[in-house]
């Protein structure tokens, strides 16, 4: 009977690891285009209960003319954001947005041995695609101090996980929660930021 017991319980151990391993089963890729430079991690996240596909690009361009400026930052893409209510998104859309000039996105770098970096950020909203809704933390590329270009430098020094905390601008106590691995991913952080100051 107490190897059965231990059986069982061994086949429970496995598959607990199975499923964390399969939650932080995201895929990093890294892009050019033209002047600006990509690193996308795409993956599928317990958002408000439900496995959700995610998809954070973070995003730098460096150029800068009298007509044009690059910008920097991240998009945080969620899909099948129907499934997510009672959060209110359409509060994050568009430019009149109520929730736009409010810091209701905090991102917080864990590090190793060290204190926890928090940044709070008034995002933009769009639904980019139908049933898909985007996030998104940006500023030029050339302004000298921006939160999005202090949270870029912070994930390319020692950072091990991002996680990312939108409060729903009518309800404070709904909150989207998700958190993505970025340790071993410094060097394309920094990679991301080459030829900026």
């Amino acid at each position: 009977m107490s190897l059965r017991l231990a059986r069982i319980g061994f086949l429970i151990f496995v598959s607990m690891t199975l499923s964390a391993r399969a939650a932080d089963s995201g895929k990093w890729e890294a892009s050019r285009l033209g002047s600006g430079r990509f690193l996308t991690y795409s993956g599928v996240a317990t958002v408000l209960g439900k496995a959700t596909p995610v998809t954070v690009k973070f995003f730098c361009d460096t150029t800068y003319t009298a007509n044009e400026k690059g910008a920097l930052g991240f998009d945080l893409t969620l899909g099948q954001v129907a499934a997510l209510t009672p959060f209110h998104f359409d509060d994050f859309e568009g430019p009149d947005a109520p929730a736009v000039e409010k810091e209701v996105l905090v991102v917080t770098i864990t590090r190793k041995g060290k204190a926890p970096l928090s940044f709070k950020v008034a995002p933009s909203g769009s639904y980019p695609e139908e049933g898909s809704f985007t996030f998104e933390g940006s500023d030029v590329t050339h302004k000298a101090v921006s939160t999005p270009k202090s949270i870029l430098r912070a994930l390319g020094d020692d950072a091990e996980d991002l996680r990312f905390t939108i409060t729903d601008y009518r309800n404070a106590k709904l909150k989207i929660e998700l958190t993505i691995p970025v340790a071993g991913k410094q060097a394309d952080f920094k990679g991301l930021l080459v030829g900026v100051k």
